[in-house]
């Protein structure tokens, strides 16, 4: 069977010839005249931006690009602010204003990339995007900073459902983290964020049955069993502490076969390496005392020194065979640190001085917290902190303030035209912004620090 109806008709006629009266509200041609009465300059120039975009995945054209002015500037407000209006300004919202979108790329292999709705996750999605409108509106107290952290959080939820994933920064888990903030933050939601912190503890008690070989702290039970820590240490939710059991015992079990096949291989860093995985066992030996962990813990920190260079004062990056060596958060000496000095376990004084000085001095020309200079000057503010060390701290936040001189509305439109998210884009930039100006008062998100409160 099939259905047709004719462009000024509110008919609709079906295979046999039958007509349905009035079927539809109005005649389609109609519904297209409205919609082109709709049209704006903004959506003109909305429409401009998406070819150019599409246009860059010619490299000898990128350099030639030019962004259109779709936000005001003001001398009154600070960049975290603007980035927050440069969002807004980027943003889909629907008709009752409950949910939010963002058009964004989505690289799909080393050259090319394609424009898309952004998803829920922490790292690039609407969940990231939320957290830095909810920390903005912390600090700066606006309706509209406010309402974009709702309308987020509304439109993760909606997506989370279909969410088959664990992770911390794209799954169940990122939904967990980010809901663990919210409900401090909004008092009168409380009921609410716990049970849908309720319904996710649930969707993951399933994953108990369905052990993989995803450990890592990005991807899988590493960056999982934080978040639940934190879940317990803040709201005191057993569920959360059982199931971050379960997901340490899957850990442990894949290390013990893997040494016991001989097939023990593991990536360095925090991301998807070592000190990720080492972090998270740290974290379950301090919520639960037991000291089954701390031998797993040293192994995995005697792995990764095994692939330390004195001569480039960092670890070596095991997904080359080149012998390369990264100093970002994901991968390299940041990251590393980070997670070190978490566990308490502060590598070499004298070696972590040269290297940190390394990275302070080091070129970058990426901002982002995943892979830019933002991402190791948060991380050297941490290792700072900790030591209390108030030269070192002057001199990041020296640092951090020089990024911010260096940016303006103009600049953010370039370089993030398309990059929203947390871990990437804008919102990470914003974030680590906020950060600089309350490092006491702010939780690290490169950690998967829970609520400061």
């Amino acid at each position: 069977p099939y259905f047709y109806a004719g462009i000024n008709s509110k008919d609709l006629i079906t295979s046999r010839g039958e007509r349905i009266s009035s079927f539809f509200e109005k005649e389609s041609l109609t519904i297209v005249k409205e919609r082109i009465k709709q049209l704006s300059t903004m959506d003109y120039k909305q429409q401009i931006e998406f070819i150019r975009q599409c246009f860059s995945n010619l490299s000898e054209t990128q350099s030639n690009l030019k962004y259109s002015e779709n936000f005001e500037k003001s001398v009154d407000k600070t960049l975290a602010e603007l980035i927050g209006d440069f969002l807004i300004s980027k943003s889909i919202i629907d008709v009752n204003n409950n949910f939010v979108t963002f058009i964004s790329k989505k690289q799909i292999d080393s050259e090319k990339f394609i424009l898309s709705t952004i998803d829920e996750s922490l790292y690039e999605g609407v969940l990231g995007v939320g957290l830095f409108f909810l920390y903005l509106n912390r600090q700066y107290n606006k309706d509209e900073y406010k309402n974009m952290a709702l309308r987020c959080i509304n439109s993760a939820k909606i997506k989370i459902n279909e969410n088959e994933n664990i992770s911390a920064f794209y799954g169940l888990c990122s939904y967990l983290y980010v809901l663990n903030h919210y409900i401090y933050f909004f008092p009168e939601k409380k009921r609410e964020f716990a049970e849908d912190i309720k319904m996710v503890l649930n969707k993951l008690d399933s994953f108990k049955h369905n052990y993989n070989n995803e450990i890592d702290f990005i991807g899988g039970y590493a960056g999982a069993i934080i978040v639940l820590l934190n879940i317990y240490c803040t709201l005191r939710i057993e569920d959360a502490l059982s199931l971050a059991k379960s997901f340490g015992s899957f850990v442990l079990e894949y290390i013990d076969s893997s040494v016991e096949k001989d097939e023990f291989k593991m990536l360095t860093g925090i991301s998807h390496g070592a000190s990720g995985i080492a972090l998270a066992l740290k974290k379950l030996e301090d919520v639960t005392g037991d000291k089954i962990y701390e031998d797993y813990i040293n192994m995995l920190i005697e792995y990764e020194d095994y692939h330390y260079s004195r001569e480039k004062k960092n670890w070596r990056d095991l997904r080359n065979i080149n012998n390369e060596y990264q100093n970002f958060w994901c991968h390299g000496a940041p990251g590393i640190l980070l997670a070190r000095s978490n566990m308490n376990r502060n590598f070499d004084g004298a070696e972590q001085k040269i290297i940190i000085d390394k990275l302070l001095s080091r070129k970058y020309n990426d901002i982002t917290l995943c892979h830019g200079k933002l991402g190791v000057q948060l991380i050297i503010l941490e290792l700072a902190k900790k030591q209390n060390n108030q030269t070192l701290i002057h001199l990041v936040s020296d640092s951090i303030e020089e990024i911010e001189r260096s940016l303006n509305s103009d600049r953010i439109k370039q370089k993030f035209e398309l990059d929203f998210g947390l871990m990437t884009g804008a919102a990470g930039v914003g974030y680590a912004l906020l950060y600089g100006n309350d490092f006491l008062g702010m939780p690290n998100i490169l950690t998967l620090e829970q609520p400061i409160l």
